[in-house]
């Protein structure tokens, strides 16, 4: 990701925030503004993880722009069909730029799957 211009676990993104230890797993500034990367596995949905980087994102003033990888399926040994991890993100990001009463400072999100 640093070939990319990407930085791993970026500090001080969140240090006018009592939630200052927060960090992406990679930040890239772009012009005025950035990108917040994250990688979410197995607590993608049940932790909600999705929403929280895109909470993360909303309250970064150096980031308005959130690269989401999650798993297409997570398979597991009590649920050996999966869990479709994707699409619930999919449809669980969308809500935020559906209304345009949402005051999300998100200008987008782009979910890829693995």
């Amino acid at each position: 990701m640093e070939s990319l211009g990407f930085v791993s676990e970026k500090k001080g993104l969140f240090e006018e925030y009592d939630v200052a230890g927060l960090r992406p797993d990679y930040y890239k500034p772009i012009g005025n503004t950035g990108i917040l990367f994250e990688v979410e596995r197995g607590k993608t949905n049940a932790n909600n993880m999705d929403l929280l980087d895109v909470w993360k994102t909303h309250i970064c003033k150096e980031a308005h722009h959130l690269f989401l990888m999650v798993p297409i399926i997570r398979q597991t040994k009590s649920n050996p069909k999966g869990t479709k991890i994707f699409m619930g993100v999919d449809k669980r990001v969308t809500s935020f730029f559906l209304d345009q009463e949402n005051e999300v400072n998100v200008r987008s999100v782009s979910i890829f799957g693995y």
